[in-house]
């Protein structure tokens, strides 16, 4: 008999809770208020479905923003976290913020390396470009593929000096030969 009394009591207060939680978008208390629901009862509680579809909703959202931090797309990790609409401090939109950050410091010290005109770095950069090279920023010549042509300028004037030095040091020997 007891039992059945905590069941209505908890029957009353599960509607207020989850929309409380729902207000909120605190998925964790809605999960663990849907397992327990589901477990131990009460069914049909109003707000149920709704909890269930936010739940669903964050899902989903939860899984692209981690397809796109994994296929390291910026235009895409920009895309999905700028439809997030849970906590700041979950930790799928932290890891894609992080992304970002991370991002953004690469680019930095690419554009860094361009502006000093250090080749061996810009070399050293670009090999640890860890982001898609074909993922640019929207509206700006800012992207990676400027600074790849940059590179690919940079190694061909290296080969170029070298091979301008060989010969000059043939030429020489030719010279000095009797």
């Amino acid at each position: 008999m007891a039992e059945t009394g905590q069941n209505t009591e908890r029957a009353e207060e599960l509607p207020k809770f989850l929309k409380e939680a729902i207000e909120r978008r605190d998925v964790p208390k809605l999960r663990e208020a849907i397992i327990d629901m589901s477990r131990d009862g009460p069914t049909n509680i109003e707000g149920a479905e709704e909890a269930k579809k936010m739940i669903k909703r964050y899902q989903i959202r939860a899984r692209a923003l981690d397809h796109a931090v994994g296929e390291r797309k910026i235009n895409s990790i920009q895309a999905a976290l700028s439809t997030w609409d849970f906590s700041r401090d979950d930790i799928h939109a932290v890891k894609a913020r992080q992304a970002i950050a991370r991002r953004d410091q690469q680019k930095q010290k690419l554009h860094d390396a361009v502006h000093k005109r250090d080749g061996p770095r810009l070399n050293q950069v670009v090999n640890d470009w860890e982001f898609d090279r074909n993922d640019e920023d929207q509206g700006t010549d800012l992207g990676i593929r400027p600074i790849l042509l940059t590179l690919s300028r940079y190694e061909k004037m290296v080969m170029d000096v070298g091979r301008t030095e060989r010969r000059r040091e043939r030429e020489r020997h030719e010279m000095s030969a009797p």
